[in-house]
């Protein structure tokens, strides 16, 4: 064999395992359903803005303070229970999807969640 023809065959198969590398990571049925899963946990689960106080005012008195301890409890539990259902709705697509790739769920889901 000639060296032109050993470096094309190279060059096809480098081609062909980069080709490989990128389906297996994009766009296979598994990458499309762990992305959607992804966006799933980032659009219910993410981390909700900061609440904005007042710049001027310091909590001065004990009933200002028990109030925001309060306000800050009720926000964590709110984020600890939306963190926990987010995960379990969208994996409960995730293992849909799985299942029953062309069905309506998963197929909605691979819509919504692009």
């Amino acid at each position: 064999m000639s060296r032109v023809a050993i470096g094309f065959a190279l060059g096809v198969a480098t081609v062909a395992i980069v080709a490989a590398i990128v389906w297996q990571t994009t766009y296979s049925r598994e990458a499309r359903i762990e992305a959607a899963y992804e966006s799933c946990i980032r659009q219910f689960g993410g981390k909700p803005e900061a609440p904005k106080g007042s710049a001027g005012s310091a909590p001065n008195d004990r009933a200002t303070g028990m109030t925001e301890s309060l306000g800050k409890a009720m926000q964590d539990l709110v984020k600890g229970v939306t963190a926990g259902m987010s995960s379990a709705v969208c994996g409960a697509v995730r293992e849909a999807c799985r299942s029953d790739f062309e069905g309506a769920v998963c197929q909605n889901a691979l819509a919504g969640f692009q």
